[in-house]
């Protein structure tokens, strides 16, 4: 199985979600590090027939390769919701390199993405940190 390699992030102008390819602009005498996501509709910046979109860095999220119980592709930065064993679980997804892989939740009281992708019809993506960050409250 491949999983394809996606991005995704808010626009710096319009606050807009992108999804596409990520790409970091080298910085030089000229002009600062640039974070882009490369799409292929919708901007007037267009090179090698795609449209650049510069990004919020806090903001950018890559698909983890899975899917939630609706087909939604879940990135870092979502928040899921899931029902085990009659308990609701709630958290945002993020990559924790000292466990070495995705996990939802926190760092203190998370649940492995690996254990729930075999759980992915019980999985939802609700939302995300970025453009709701109430969810969790």
């Amino acid at each position: 199985m491949t999983i394809p390699i996606e991005f995704r992030a808010l626009t710096i102008d319009t606050k807009k979600m992108v999804f596409g390819f990520y790409l970091k602009s080298g910085k030089n005498h000229h002009s600062s590090i640039k974070h882009l996501i490369a799409v292929d509709e919708g901007s007037s910046v267009r090179y090698a027939g795609l449209d650049f979109y510069e990004v919020i860095p806090e903001t950018i999220g890559q698909f983890i390769g899975l899917l939630d119980k609706n087909g939604n592709k879940i990135f870092e930065g979502d928040v899921l919701e899931s029902f085990v064993e009659n308990e609701v679980l709630k958290g945002t997804v993020f990559y924790a390199a000292d466990l070495g892989g995705y996990i939802y939740g926190s760092i203190e009281d998370f649940t492995e993405l690996g254990i729930c992708y075999r759980l992915s019809d019980e999985i939802e993506v609700i939302g995300n940190i970025h453009q709701n960050p109430q969810i969790l409250l």
